[in-house]
């Protein structure tokens, strides 16, 4: 099937509330680590007054559990949750401490203005003041602060996303031969 009957079908099927629903996510995420899925892996996020990931936590709303909350395993969740920017799931537990899908494409209709780089999450903000987790591949993070393939892991991706905020396939250095254009080593 095309790639967007695949993910068209599978955002309906992770919108669900019911049983064999989750179990098919289940299934796809060992499988193929839900590759058609809208968000490429979770991410631990920890947000502490007065950073952007305090910021970002304030937007999202509760929401009711659906098949798309398999993807953090078995924890426990004391609130789940949807980031309204890209409906994708979230859970906080009892520590406070946030789980979030990770986005494979945003759905953002301004350019990027800012890339916001932490010790976990990198984070992307628009030109119209929006706040997103940044988009992975999955398999296939952005990675930085080191010699070797991470900084140009993060290279690639956010070189495609200033020309298209919107760009699929964000692929990274170790699918890619060649260098963005102006790339310095």
């Amino acid at each position: 099937m095309p790639e967007d009957v695949r993910r068209a079908g599978w955002a309906q099927i992770l919108d669900r509330a019911d049983r064999l629903a989750a179990e098919c996510a289940h299934i796809a995420l060992q499988w193929n680590s839900g590759q058609d899925f809208p968000f490429a892996t979770t991410v631990e996020i920890r947000p502490r007054p007065g950073t952007v990931a305090s910021e970002w936590a304030a937007t999202l709303v509760p929401a009711a559990q659906r098949a798309a909350y398999v993807a953090f395993g078995g924890r426990f969740a004391r609130k789940f949750l949807t980031d309204p920017a890209t409906d994708l799931p979230a859970i906080e537990t009892d520590s406070g401490t946030i789980y979030a899908a990770v986005p494979q494409r945003l759905p953002a209709l301004a350019p990027l203005a800012e890339l916001i780089l932490t010790d976990y999450v990198n984070w992307i903000r628009t030109e119209d003041g929006k706040l997103y987790i940044a988009p992975e591949q999955p398999g296939r993070g952005m990675s930085w602060g080191y010699p070797g393939g991470g900084p140009l892991a993060l290279a690639i991706p956010l070189n495609r996303l200033l020309d298209d905020i919107n760009a699929r396939h964000l692929a990274t250095a170790s699918r890619i031969e060649t260098r963005p254009p102006g790339w310095i080593p």
